[in-house]
């Protein structure tokens, strides 16, 4: 059985329903990217919200982090994702200084944070060389989250190529035990993302798609601080049996 997801419920797609900073670049960019969507999804997430009382976050990215912040208070979201997933807030750009300055919008606007991993390294690596380094990418984003005080982490676990499957799920458990060690340790809830269906001619397929995929590898690590993050737009790309 999955366990419950332990973080917010985050649509792929959030909805913006106004506010003050109209004006402002990142509104526009935001609005641009979501408009053509935005009646279907504001229907759909106001079901949501009745039905499990959730709270609404959104994707901050993929701008520096900072410039999302005065949007969030200005247009009443209680929490904000910082998304990784973009070369702005990739590890390589994260000192101390930057970190001590996020903490500080937090407090200044009174916000919620959980940290977004990017999600381009394969986690369910089998190559060795390769295995250690993507083990060593989860841990290092482990650790920023915990340096930034987020109060959960969005990770994913990889693709493969349905080949070698035993080996696959081997590595992946492999590679994410001292990963949920370390979430113990800082008491920081991890999130697996579950990923959309590839394409049936396609060669590489995501793992954590489907619900025995993740039962496998939470049954091999048994932790309360390891998860579900229910993607919406991820699962209703299922079979109507898998939904």
């Amino acid at each position: 059985m999955l366990r419950q997801p332990v973080i917010p419920v985050r649509p792929s797609l959030a909805v913006f329903t106004g506010g003050t900073n109209t004006g402002s670049v990142t509104a526009k960019k935001i609005r641009e990217q979501y408009r053509n969507n935005y009646w279907y999804l504001e229907y759909s997430l106001s079901l949501i919200r009745w039905r499990l009382q959730m709270k609404l976050c959104f994707n901050a990215g993929p701008e520096p982090m900072e410039e999302y912040f005065a949007f969030a208070h200005e247009n009443g979201f209680p929490w904000m994702e910082l998304s990784c997933n973009n070369p702005n807030n990739f590890l390589n750009k994260w000192d101390s200084k930057r970190i001590d300055n996020i903490k500080r919008l937090r407090d200044k606007y009174g916000l919620h944070y959980g940290l977004h991993s990017a999600s381009f390294v394969n986690a369910a690596e089998i190559e060795p060389t390769v295995k250690v380094a993507a083990q060593q990418h989860l841990l290092d984003y482990m650790k920023l989250a915990h340096d930034l005080e987020a109060e959960y982490i969005v990770l994913h676990f990889g693709y493969h190529f349905s080949l070698f499957m035993e080996e696959v799920y081997r590595c992946l458990i492999d590679t994410y035990k001292p990963v949920v060690e370390l979430a113990e340790k800082f008491e920081l809830p991890i999130g697996i993302e579950n990923m959309n269906k590839m394409h049936k001619d396609c060669e590489v397929a995501y793992m954590g798609v489907y619900p025995e995929e993740f039962a496998r590898v939470f049954e091999a690590i048994p932790s309360k601080y390891f998860g579900l993050t229910l993607d919406v737009a991820h699962a209703n790309l299922l079979p109507d049996d898998t939904k």
